[in-house]
Protein backbone atom coordinates (compact mmCIF):
# COMPACT_ATOMS: atom_id res chain seq x y z
CA UNK A 1 0.00 0.00 0.00
CA UNK A 2 1.25 3.43 -1.11
CA UNK A 3 0.82 6.04 1.62
CA UNK A 4 1.10 9.42 1.06
CA UNK A 5 3.48 10.49 3.32
CA UNK A 6 3.37 12.03 6.83
CA UNK A 7 6.03 14.65 7.60
CA UNK A 8 6.68 16.08 11.04
CA UNK A 9 6.27 19.98 10.55
CA UNK A 10 8.31 22.25 9.38
CA UNK A 11 8.69 26.14 9.42
CA UNK A 12 7.92 27.26 5.76
CA UNK A 13 8.85 30.60 6.50
CA UNK A 14 11.05 31.03 9.20
CA UNK A 15 11.10 34.36 11.24
CA UNK A 16 13.91 36.14 10.03
CA UNK A 17 15.28 39.23 11.61
CA UNK A 18 15.68 42.14 9.67
CA UNK A 19 19.81 42.31 8.86
CA UNK A 20 21.84 44.92 6.47
CA UNK A 21 21.66 43.56 3.08
CA UNK A 22 18.37 42.16 3.38
CA UNK A 23 15.48 43.50 0.83
CA UNK A 24 14.05 46.31 2.98
CA UNK A 25 10.82 45.71 1.05
CA UNK A 26 10.21 42.38 2.08
CA UNK A 27 11.36 42.82 5.84
CA UNK A 28 8.77 45.65 5.92
CA UNK A 29 6.20 43.32 4.71
CA UNK A 30 7.00 40.54 7.09
CA UNK A 31 7.23 42.87 9.75
CA UNK A 32 3.28 44.26 9.16
CA UNK A 33 2.08 40.46 8.62
CA UNK A 34 3.00 39.56 12.01
CA UNK A 35 1.94 41.98 13.75
CA UNK A 36 -1.11 41.88 12.21
CA UNK A 37 -2.07 37.66 12.27
CA UNK A 38 0.90 37.20 14.78
CA UNK A 39 3.68 34.68 14.57
CA UNK A 40 4.28 32.85 11.14
CA UNK A 41 2.64 29.64 10.72
CA UNK A 42 4.84 26.28 10.44
CA UNK A 43 3.15 23.73 7.86
CA UNK A 44 3.90 20.51 7.79
CA UNK A 45 5.09 19.09 3.68
CA UNK A 46 1.12 18.62 2.78
CA UNK A 47 0.43 22.41 3.34
CA UNK A 48 -1.09 21.69 6.50
CA UNK A 49 -0.80 24.82 9.03
CA UNK A 50 0.53 23.70 12.31
CA UNK A 51 -2.69 24.82 14.68
CA UNK A 52 -5.37 22.72 12.45
CA UNK A 53 -5.90 19.66 13.53
CA UNK A 54 -4.50 16.40 12.10
CA UNK A 55 -5.99 12.68 11.93
CA UNK A 56 -2.75 10.58 13.45
CA UNK A 57 -3.06 7.06 11.86
CA UNK A 58 -1.35 3.53 12.00
CA UNK A 59 -1.80 1.58 8.56
CA UNK A 60 -1.16 -2.44 8.83
CA UNK A 61 -1.33 -5.62 7.18
CA UNK A 62 -2.44 -9.51 7.79
CA UNK A 63 -2.36 -12.03 5.38
CA UNK A 64 -6.09 -11.25 4.84
CA UNK A 65 -6.60 -7.08 4.75
CA UNK A 66 -4.71 -4.58 5.22
CA UNK A 67 -6.12 -2.46 8.15
CA UNK A 68 -6.35 1.58 8.94
CA UNK A 69 -6.59 2.91 12.26
CA UNK A 70 -7.30 6.59 12.60
CA UNK A 71 -7.92 8.44 15.91
CA UNK A 72 -11.16 10.30 16.35
CA UNK A 73 -11.39 11.66 19.96
CA UNK A 74 -14.50 13.36 20.31
CA UNK A 75 -16.00 12.86 16.24
CA UNK A 76 -19.18 11.51 15.89
CA UNK A 77 -19.28 8.63 13.24
CA UNK A 78 -21.88 11.06 10.92
CA UNK A 79 -18.63 14.05 11.10
CA UNK A 80 -16.60 11.27 9.02
CA UNK A 81 -16.64 10.30 4.99
CA UNK A 82 -14.76 7.75 4.21
CA UNK A 83 -14.47 7.47 0.44
CA UNK A 84 -13.07 5.03 -2.55
CA UNK A 85 -12.44 6.48 -5.54
CA UNK A 86 -9.48 5.14 -8.29
CA UNK A 87 -7.91 3.07 -6.07
CA UNK A 88 -7.69 5.87 -3.46
CA UNK A 89 -8.65 5.76 0.10
CA UNK A 90 -9.77 9.32 1.21
CA UNK A 91 -10.68 9.75 5.22
CA UNK A 92 -12.18 13.71 6.02
CA UNK A 93 -14.24 15.10 8.31
CA UNK A 94 -14.34 18.32 10.49
CA UNK A 95 -13.37 18.54 13.93
CA UNK A 96 -16.08 21.33 15.17
CA UNK A 97 -14.96 23.58 18.13
CA UNK A 98 -17.77 23.71 21.19
CA UNK A 99 -19.23 26.68 22.32
CA UNK A 100 -18.87 28.29 24.99
CA UNK A 101 -20.66 30.43 27.14
CA UNK A 102 -20.30 34.51 27.68
CA UNK A 103 -20.05 33.77 31.78
CA UNK A 104 -17.23 31.19 30.75
CA UNK A 105 -13.45 33.06 30.47
CA UNK A 106 -11.30 30.39 28.90
CA UNK A 107 -7.54 30.97 30.22
CA UNK A 108 -5.75 27.72 28.34
CA UNK A 109 -7.21 26.34 24.77
CA UNK A 110 -4.81 23.47 23.38
CA UNK A 111 -7.46 21.16 21.50
CA UNK A 112 -7.22 21.74 17.61
CA UNK A 113 -10.38 21.74 15.76
CA UNK A 114 -11.00 22.02 12.15
CA UNK A 115 -11.26 20.08 8.93
CA UNK A 116 -8.86 17.20 7.97
CA UNK A 117 -8.10 14.97 5.06
CA UNK A 118 -5.93 11.77 4.71
CA UNK A 119 -5.77 9.82 1.58
CA UNK A 120 -4.01 6.56 0.80
CA UNK A 121 -3.26 4.99 -2.26
CA UNK A 122 -4.25 1.36 -2.53
CA UNK A 123 -2.48 -1.42 -4.00
CA UNK A 124 -4.53 -3.47 -7.13
CA UNK A 125 -4.74 -6.44 -5.00
CA UNK A 126 -7.56 -4.75 -2.83
CA UNK A 127 -11.17 -6.12 -2.97
CA UNK A 128 -12.85 -2.61 -3.53
CA UNK A 129 -16.15 -4.12 -2.54
CA UNK A 130 -15.28 -5.28 0.99
CA UNK A 131 -14.68 -2.30 2.74
CA UNK A 132 -15.79 -2.47 6.48
CA UNK A 133 -15.73 0.59 8.41
CA UNK A 134 -16.12 0.50 12.58
CA UNK A 135 -16.08 3.71 15.00
CA UNK A 136 -15.46 2.62 18.22
CA UNK A 137 -13.87 4.71 21.19
CA UNK A 138 -12.87 7.16 19.58
CA UNK A 139 -10.69 4.86 16.51
CA UNK A 140 -11.85 4.66 13.18
CA UNK A 141 -10.87 1.25 11.64
CA UNK A 142 -11.27 0.57 8.00
CA UNK A 143 -10.78 -2.85 6.45
CA UNK A 144 -9.37 -3.39 3.03
CA UNK A 145 -9.74 -7.28 1.79
CA UNK A 146 -7.32 -8.23 -0.34
CA UNK A 147 -7.83 -10.20 -3.29
CA UNK A 148 -7.59 -13.94 -3.55
CA UNK A 149 -4.41 -14.57 -5.62
CA UNK A 150 -5.04 -15.67 -8.75
CA UNK A 151 -3.63 -19.02 -9.86
CA UNK A 152 -2.53 -19.89 -13.05
CA UNK A 153 -4.13 -22.74 -15.08
CA UNK A 154 -3.38 -24.99 -17.42
CA UNK A 155 -4.66 -24.47 -20.84
CA UNK A 156 -5.39 -27.57 -22.84
CA UNK A 157 -4.64 -27.25 -27.00
CA UNK A 158 -6.81 -28.97 -28.80
CA UNK A 159 -5.99 -30.68 -32.25
CA UNK A 160 -6.93 -29.04 -35.43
Amino acid sequence: MNLIPWRHRINVRPHVPSTLGSDPLRSEMDRMLEQFFGEPLAFDLAGVAAGAWTMPVDVSETAEAYLVRAELPGLDPKDVEITLSEGVLTIQGEKRAETQSENEGRHVSERRFGAFRRSFVLPSAVDESKVVARHENGVLRVELAKLAPVKPRKIEIKAS
